[in-house]
């Protein structure tokens, strides 16, 4: 059994909200997965796409994010800031801005 833990805004508000406008729907499970959980984002059709944390964060959320030009090595949701960029947004629910390694997707759920 998942738990899907409501974000009301958090770190990743406007990734949500970009993800909504999109026809997907996004939400955070802290059961099921690894250390620090999975992010679930369930496309408009029907696909699942998993980010699963890499025990530090979620890099692959992180980078829909402009970084932070004051800070030399961007490694946490916080070195990153608005504005979202677009192209990443697409490129993550494409699937292709998650890695192999931090990916899983099922049909279902």
């Amino acid at each position: 059994m998942t738990t899907e833990v409501p974000n009301e805004g958090g770190a990743y508000g406007d990734l949500i909200a970009a993800c909504e406008a999109r026809g997907a729907k996004m939400f955070y499970e802290n059961e099921g997965h690894s250390v620090g959980g999975a992010w679930v984002i369930r496309l408009a059709d029907g696909k699942i796409l998993i980010v699963e944390s890499n025990g530090r964060g979620f890099p692959s959320l992180d980078k829909c994010y402009t970084p932070d030009p004051n800070i030399r090595v961007h490694n946490h949701y916080s070195h990153y800031k608005r504005p979202l960029i677009p192209e990443a947004v697409d490129k993550l629910l494409s699937g292709q801005g998650i890695p192999r390694k931090a990916r899983r997707s099922r049909q279902s759920y």
